[in-house]
């Protein structure tokens, strides 16, 4: 549903009590800049989550500032799908629980602070795709993704550079994860670990040397050459590693490179792509990963 009038909130309202089955299966809505964003958001989630809502998607494009979604949400047992975009806070003060989650999608919302986040997380006992977008100021230093259950993780974060911005770190500790893309211009510093079952890998990071990656079991690995990910090319052996994709940085890669193919003994296929349009390459990544 889109809609960007002040009668928003009524249509839903009818809309909610017409339905009779005893499962809402889906609902999406997307609140532009003429929607009334108050008190009413609140109820309006509540009154989705008492009719087993199966898929949220809700967008706030507009508001003075973020707005705080009610605990009920966090604790819904029927949700398999939750997306939240924009202008939102999420904020708790308790663990989530939510049993029924596979798939999280969080598209440059705000935080309250980094134990939120952590909160959130840790009460998803079975998800298994994360897709997060983040804001430059999301109030979170230090983004930790830890889910022992976690398949599939596409994290991005670009930074504007003439935003004033403090360094933080990145952390994917989830030992089932087989699956991920990291899009990261911030130079936060990058740690991948834990994670023996990670077969799929697609990596653009500008962060300091001294990441730590765990990427001996890869298969595939699609990766930004530069001089924080130089280290782990060159260090690490790619036992199981049958295709690589390499987008070179502006330095001395060939000896680096031809390290990593030393150290790859099951390689079949090498591509060296110069095209450093971005936009396209993530674009890739994300068809590459998902088959």
């Amino acid at each position: 549903m889109w809609f960007e009038c002040k009668s928003v909130w009524q249509f839903l309202d009818k809309s909610l009590k017409i339905h009779k089955a005893p499962v809402l299966e889906s609902i999406s809505v997307h609140l532009g800049r003429q929607c009334p964003v108050d008190e009413d958001v609140g109820k309006w989630i509540t009154n989705v989550i008492d009719r087993k809502v199966c898929e949220l998607f809700f967008t706030l494009n507009w508001s003075p500032k973020p707005i705080k979604l009610p605990d009920s949400l966090y604790t819904c047992h029927t949700l398999v799908h939750l997306r939240l975009s924009r202008k939102i806070l999420v904020e708790l003060v308790s663990h989530s629980y939510l049993p029924s989650l596979t798939r999280l999608d969080l598209k440059c919302v705000f935080f309250k602070d980094e134990d939120s986040l952590v909160r959130l997380l840790s009460g998803c006992h079975n998800l298994k795709d994360l897709y997060v977008k983040r804001h430059i100021e999301d109030n979170v230093k230090n983004f930790k993704v830890k889910v022992s259950s976690l398949k599939f993780l596409v994290y991005v974060y670009e930074k504007n550079h003439s935003i004033e911005y403090t360094r933080g770190s990145l952390v994917i500790d989830s030992y089932a994860l087989t699956k991920v893309i990291v899009y990261d211009n911030s130079g936060d510093s990058c740690t991948i670990e834990n994670t023996p079952h990670l077969d799929k890998a697609s990596i653009f990071v500008m962060c300091y040397p001294g990441g730590k990656f765990m990427f001996s079991s890869l298969i595939f690995f699609d990766v930004h050459l530069n001089i924080a990910t130089v280290k782990c090319c060159t260090t690490i052996n790619f036992s199981q590693l049958v295709e690589c994709r390499i987008q070179p940085r502006n330095f001395d890669w060939l000896e680096p490179l031809m390290v990593l193919v030393q150290n790859s003994p099951k390689l079949k296929l090498l591509l060296i792509d110069q095209v450093r349009t971005l936009s396209i390459i993530l674009i890739k990544r994300m068809q590459i990963l998902v088959d």
